[in-house]
Order: structure tokens, then sequence, then C-alpha cells
């Protein structure tokens, strides 16, 4: 057996091990800081060409449980070429608490969606701007768990992403969030915070202004990333939540493609940005299948042991994250799940290799320094 193989096994047991001791031993943030019927709050969200999921996204806003006079919602519409203005405008038409803007200039160095957010973010008049998107279905109570993490320290609250289906491919994606949304927690929970998510956040209107807002960001493709990175850098409080409290639905890229192209915005939007710990851990999972495939041609019976160790553990692990949030899975997602690791990942490293150019809601970036 070669030394280098067994030594690599070791380490990526090893790592779930520990990834499971820190999610049973994981810190639960709630407080009382706030007076929910004092908190006023906006909810920014922006749209381009969302005719097919924008009416969910806004049922489940208008469904929100919180003072209707303390929340106000706003829409920026990206100059959508399909019917997303005509929707919109029909929904909200007897809601007050629901205001569209159409977006038809750029202001500062904001494109594209942080544009909008920046456009947004002038009009609101909240105190907690609440940040979230177009395929986003939120649940009753968000606001106030969302709110309830929140100290006088907090800049950014991040809440929970569950990718909402029930093919197999849905369910692939769902694994894949779940795994990385649980390792920021634990990332976060030993003062390591890594990012926010711009589905599922809320960012204090204090810490936002003093980040200069998104006109004076520079451009990012993950503009949450960007944001996170401001206000972390201004010495707020960045917290990370995974319960079914803070939960939201998404759904899911419907095709391989889609999800190669939303993974290489992601990689190019953080690539030179990513800690080494988590490059580390990322490439150590990702090389999981390539090793175990050339290790069968040298001992097939500890191949079969070593991915049935470290399958048992990460399904362990996935389980009971799972189980926090109160969703389930499937025996054939969690089976296949390394696979789909290995091929998207291979797949997004192979798209970025032959071009940088990145297609987002049908505009063209192409990223030099990202």
């Amino acid at each position: 057996m070669n030394f280098g193989l067994e030594i690599y096994f070791t380490l990526i047991i090893s790592i779930f091990w520990i990834l499971i001791l820190q999610w049973i031993f994981r810190k639960k943030t709630t407080t009382t800081y706030l007076n929910l019927q004092q908190t006023k709050i906006s909810i920014l969200l922006a749209a381009r060409n969302e005719e097919a999921t924008i009416k969910r996204c806004l049922q489940s806003l208008n469904n929100l449980q919180f003072p209707s006079e303390n929340i106000e919602i706003l829409i920026g519409n990206d100059a959508s070429s399909d019917g997303t203005e005509a929707i919109v405008r029909n929904y909200i038409s007897d809601k007050p608490k629901f205001r569209l803007l159409n977006i038809t200039s750029q202001i500062g160095i904001a494109k594209g969606k942080a544009n909008v957010l920046a456009q947004l973010a002038q009009e609101a008049k909240g105190d907690y701007l609440f940040i979230t998107d177009a395929d986003i279905e939120v649940q009753p109570d968000w606001l106030n768990a969302m709110l309830a993490n929140v100290t006088p320290e907090t800049g950014i609250v991040t809440g929970y992403t569950h990718i909402d289906g029930e093919n197999l491919l849905a369910k692939l994606q769902a694994l894949d969030w779940t795994f990385a949304q649980a390792v920021m927690k634990i990332f976060f929970d030993t003062d390591k915070p890594l990012s926010a998510m711009g589905n599922n956040m809320m960012v204090t209107k204090d810490a936002y202004l003093k980040t200069g807002g998104y006109e004076n960001i520079p451009f990012s493709l993950t503009e949450d990333f960007a944001l996170f990175e401001k206000v972390y850098q201004l010495h707020y409080e960045c917290i990370q939540v995974v319960d079914d409290k803070v939960k939201a639905f998404a759904l899911p890229m419907k095709n391989i493609p889609a999800i190669i192209s939303q993974r290489k915005r992601w990689t190019l939007g953080v690539r030179h940005k990513m800690p080494w710990y988590l490059s580390f851990l990322l490439m150590i999972q990702m090389l999981f299948f390539p090793v175990a495939c050339y290790l069968s041609f040298v001992s097939l019976i500890y191949t079969l042991v070593a991915v049935l160790i470290k399958w048992t553990i990460q399904s362990l692990f996935l389980l009971m994250v799972m189980k926090t949030v109160k969703e389930k899975t499937t025996f054939i997602a969690l089976f296949l799940f390394d696979f789909y690791s290995f091929f998207i990942g291979i797949t997004t490293t192979i798209s970025i290799l032959k071009s940088k150019n990145v297609v987002w809601k049908d505009r063209n970036y192409f990223s030099k320094n990202e």
C-alpha cells in the first residue's frame, strides 16, 4: 500500500470526524436585543427576467408575519425584457408595503445586481436591510427568526437556503448546498467567517452605509461576498445561522450546464480571496473520487473499505445537518454525491480554463482580476 494514499484517506476521514464533532458543538445564537414592534426593516429584491419565479417570491414576502407599518418591500426591475414588470405591478397594485422601481441608470461603480441593490438601498427607510432573490420563497417567520440573532455588534446575518426540488439533480444540488453551508457555519463558529449569501441575508443599515454602499464597492461576480468582505473589514460581527427557522427555499438549476455556469461565476468571484484552509478542504474533497479510482488498481479491498468508511461518515454529517433544518434526502443522492461533486468541480475548472467569460442574467461579464 502506498504510504501517501494511506495518509490521504486518514486525513479525509479525520476531517469528516472533526466536522461532525464541530457540528454537534456548534454555536446557537438567539438574543432578545431588538424590540420587533419598533424595528423597521426594508427588503431589497433585484429582479431581471424573472417572470417564471417572481410571483412565488412575492407571495411569500406578502405572507411575512411582521408589523405592516414597520416593513417595506422594494423591488428593482433591472431592465427586464420579459413579463417581470407586468407581473410585479399587477401583484402589488393593492399592497402598499410593496414598491417597484425601474432601474434605468448606473450609480457609482456598481454594475448588474449590485447596481440595483445600491439604488434600492438608497430608497430604503429601514434600519435593517434584508436581501433575497426572485427565485426564493421565505417562511412567514423569516424576519423574526433572522432578527433574533442580532446584537449591537452585528453587521450581517446569513440564513440557510435549501434547494427545493424532488428530482435527483435537485437532491444532489441540495446536498451540495447543505454541505457548503454547514462548513461555512463551522468556520464562522471558529472565528473564520467566509462569506454571506445574497439570497438569504440581512445587513444592518449602519454597516451598509459605512462600507460606502454598493456604488463604492468594486464590481464582483459575487456581490454578496464583496459586501460581506467590506462589512467584516469594518469589524462588525458576521453570523451564519443554520436552522429551520431561517430557512428559505430556492429553486434548483434545471440542468448541468446551468449548474456549471453558476459555479463558474462563484469561483471567479472569490478565487483570489478564498482562504487557504477552505481551498485545502475543497481540494481534498474533490480529489477523493480520482484517488479512489487509482487506489482500486493497487488494492481493491482496501479501496472499498476506505470508500465505505468515508461515505458513511460523510453521509452521517449531511444527515445531521439536514435533520437540523428539517429536510430529507434519498439514499441514491447520498450514494452519488461524491461523483456529482467531482464532476461539477472538474467541469467548472475546465470551463474557467477555456474562458473567463460569464453569462449572468443574460448579460456578459469578463473576469480578469476576480
